[in-house]
């Protein structure tokens, strides 16, 4: 049975469920916002469920594929966003000088765990399907 060892840690699978993750939430959001559902929503709600499945089913797949280290994989799945919004926001200063950021300092941190608790939980449930 393998461990939570950083050995077992396999990047491709990581940007793999990262990449998953983003596209799954992507088309929810885009389905949401289309029929009109995401802006009747206090809070963001159905925004912050959307991409907390998105980041499950992500974690899901990089469990299911790997078959070790789902913590660290699905840890490793929620640190990539970080990497990516360093490079969005680069990007957006360059291109886009005064572009809206997020609406609060804590927002990030709650997205943040949101995804890496869904990551988590998804990993885990995909290695313990493909071991039954």
């Amino acid at each position: 049975m393998p461990s939570e060892h950083i050995r077992n840690l396999r990047l491709s699978w990581v940007f793999f469920g990262w990449f998953t993750a983003v596209a799954l939430a992507s088309l929810a959001l885009l389905v949401l916002d289309r029929t009109g559902l995401l802006a009747g929503t206090p809070g963001g709600f159905l925004w912050g469920l959307s991409v907390m499945l998105a980041f499950l089913a992500g974690g899901a797949f990089t469990g299911y594929g790997v078959d070790a280290a789902p913590d660290l994989h699905g840890v490793a799945i929620a640190l990539f966003s970080v990497v990516a919004w360093i490079v969005a926001a680069l990007l957006a200063s360059a291109f886009a000088p005064g572009s809206a950021g997020f609406a609060s300092p804590l927002q990030p941190l709650v997205l943040l765990a949101i995804q890496a608790a869904s990551a988590v939980l998804g990993a885990r449930m995909g290695v313990r399907f493909r071991r039954r």
